[in-house]
């Protein structure tokens, strides 16, 4: 049987110790704080991390939007050469019918002379 004093198998067990935060502690709950250098050296790798990330979507955004301005420009400028061609194409047709009126009257009336005097 195993004496008193000697240690248990899994050995002696000690509870860590935990520092004592004073009860005016102006942050609340800010045990968190207390971390161990390790620990410490992954927040910095994690803001790292977040800091590359952050400047990678900041120069994808900026080429989306290059992009995005260049279509949104050529579609204006289609829409306007429509508009100027639909313009253009009506102006086209009024002259077009304006002449062949005065051709009409240049040409029959003379002959609707002719005949009538006949």
């Amino acid at each position: 049987m195993a004496s008193k004093n000697s240690p248990s198998p899994k050995g002696p067990e000690k509870t860590p110790e935990k520092r004592q935060i004073p009860n005016n502690s102006p942050i609340p709950n800010s045990s968190h704080r207390l971390k161990s250098p390790k620990s410490l050296t992954d927040v910095k790798r994690r803001v790292r991390d977040c800091c590359v990330s952050l400047h990678e979507y900041i120069q994808k955004w900026e080429r989306l939007n290059d992009i995005g301005i260049n279509v949104a420009t050529k579609l204006t400028n289609l829409n306007i050469q429509k508009q100027l061609v639909s313009v253009a194409t009506n102006t086209f047709f009024r002259v077009l019918k304006h002449l062949q009126n005065k051709l009409k009257r240049c040409i029959y009336l003379p002959l609707k002379l002719v005949f009538l005097q006949v």
